[in-house]
């Protein structure tokens, strides 16, 4: 999934839209340029979703502006 351009909020409707359609054990690898991934406050605003959702936040890197979250239902 990719996300460059957009909001928090909206990424994360669109990816509890796609992790619902999917089958148990699926992962997704989010891809986004939002330059405040990196804050604390947006890592636990995805940890929180995911804990509160049920899936697990697998893994989460930078490269350049570029981050990369790793997300299994």
């Amino acid at each position: 999934m990719i996300e460059l351009g957009s909001e928090c909020s909206a990424v994360l409707t669109k990816l509890d839209d796609l992790m619902t359609s999917l089958d148990s054990g699926k992962v997704v690898h989010l891809v986004s340029d939002n330059p405040y991934a990196s804050t604390d406050v947006y890592l636990q605003t995805y940890m929180r979703w995911s804990s509160f959702a049920g899936y697990q936040l697998m893994d989460m890197r930078k490269e350049g502006n570029i981050f990369h979250f790793v997300i299994k239902k």
